[in-house]
């Protein structure tokens, strides 16, 4: 974990916003390695319309990626203590404009790190993710929070913020897993 920010104020903007964005959060060398395991490996299995993904079950597990949870759970002291229960990969098809519908998940951060070349999207204002601050009220079944419609209907009956993150290679968004969150448009 490579970060230029100190990790006091990190854990302030985390714990204030719920939401983290830290640019070059990995050396080059580990987004090189990552990128072009992502590229040859035969990981991906679950497929799509639109993407394609792979997850830990499915062989998502360079040991770098442990590596990097490890590193990160030292710098950074709201990470410690917490298990890494899942890892997953996207791979979008290049025309396709949208990526991952709104959501909720249930644990309690999620951290994305992209690893495609900034060149890879037209549009360096778009192609990385929205986060609401807001959260389902904990009643909502698993299925209600991978709801797209239900997503809609519950944000636009609550007043929320969002974040738009912008894809930008080696960056990462930290955030409370169960803050509604979707991909950003795509182009």
């Amino acid at each position: 974990v490579s970060s230029s920010a100190t990790a006091e104020s990190i854990e302030t903007t985390y714990k204030r916003d719920g939401v983290l964005v830290i640019d070059e959060i990995l050396s080059a060398e580990v987004i090189y390695e990552l990128r072009e395991w992502c590229l040859e490996s035969t990981i991906w299995h679950d497929m799509k319309k639109t993407y394609m993904g792979s997850y830990l079950v499915d062989g998502f597990s360079h040991p770098l990626l442990f590596n990097v949870a490890r590193s990160m759970q030292k710098k950074f002291t709201f990470l410690r203590g917490l298990e890494m229960v899942q890892l997953w990969a996207y791979n979008y098809e290049p025309r396709s404009p949208s990526g991952i519908s709104l959501h909720a998940d249930s644990a309690k951060v999620n951290i994305n790190i992209w690893i495609t070349p900034d060149s890879a999207n037209l549009d360096p204002f778009s192609g990385g993710l929205v986060v609401y601050t807001r959260r389902p009220f904990g009643n909502e079944t698993f299925t209600q929070s991978q709801d797209p419609e239900f997503g809609r209907s519950f944000l636009a009956g609550h007043r929320h913020l969002n974040f738009t993150v912008p894809h930008k290679q080696n960056r990462a968004v930290i955030f409370d897993s169960e803050l509604w969150h979707e991909t950003d448009d795509l182009w």
